[in-house]
């Protein structure tokens, strides 16, 4: 499969706290490489994270998630809660910032619409800091950042998860999540110590947003192959 190209996205959630100030509120992305669309009616997609990480736990947790509360609420009333940003060719260098594991919480600065790495977090010499443009999802409920110069952003609620270290059963679809430290047990993967593996993660499409004013020649799309990022040509 390293010779096949594949789309490359990044997913953007708020992280899980009980601060409401719109500055105190923290943000997560990571880049993903394995999405894919499984069904147009409804629309649906596809994308596998690895476990334990903030991403997928603040994917999971999130009270408008299928897995949160299973039964509490019709499909329809659960608003979109993640962006999966669908990048062009310009910015391959961010998808590589959100591919490197241990990434820093971020927070959106209205002021100069961007999305930054939080000022109350220290980096470390092997940990990059973040500063790109962004703007404000309307159709999520927590306004989850997009970035400038993306192709598209798909706002998503989560509705299925499938544990790929259980790949014998499918009984794991919509599974309680196990109570754990995400951060710690994250941290714990990033230098080798602890269980990790991948899940499985299907996603409804709610709606497809744009940043207000971008133009409407569209980008060339940024893929991913033989440990590369490409773009694609048209024949002539």
């Amino acid at each position: 499969m390293r010779n096949v190209a594949q789309p490359v996205a990044i997913i953007t959630a708020r992280l899980p706290s009980i601060e409401s100030a719109e500055d105190q509120v923290l943000f997560h992305g990571a880049t993903i490489s394995s999405f894919t669309t499984i069904s147009m009616n409804p629309p649906l997609v596809a994308f596998s994270l690895q476990t334990p990480s903030r991403i997928a736990n603040a994917i999971e947790t999130h009270p408008n998630s299928a897995l949160a509360s299973p039964g509490s609420q019709a499909s329809e009333e659960r608003k979109p809660h993640f962006l999966i940003n669908l990048l062009s060719y310009s910015q391959a260098g961010s998808a590589a910032s959100f591919a490197k594991p241990g990434l820093l919480p971020l927070r959106f600065h209205s002021q100069t619409s961007s999305l930054q790495t939080a000022a109350s977090s220290s980096a470390t010499s092997d940990q990059r800091t973040i500063n790109l443009g962004a703007w404000r999802s309307q159709t999520t409920v927590d306004n989850i950042p997009s970035f400038k110069g993306s192709m598209s952003a798909l706002a998503c609620r989560l509705e299925f998860k499938l544990d790929l270290s259980q790949h014998d059963s499918l009984s794991y679809l919509n599974n309680t999540h196990q109570e754990t430290d995400p951060v710690a047990a994250e941290d714990q993967a990033v230098v080798g110590q602890g269980p990790a593996s991948s899940e499985l993660f299907i996603a409804a499409v709610c709606a497809v947003e744009h940043e207000l004013g971008s133009s409407s020649e569209p980008a060339e799309p940024l893929v991913y192959t033989r440990h590369q990022f490409y773009t694609v040509a048209r024949e002539s």
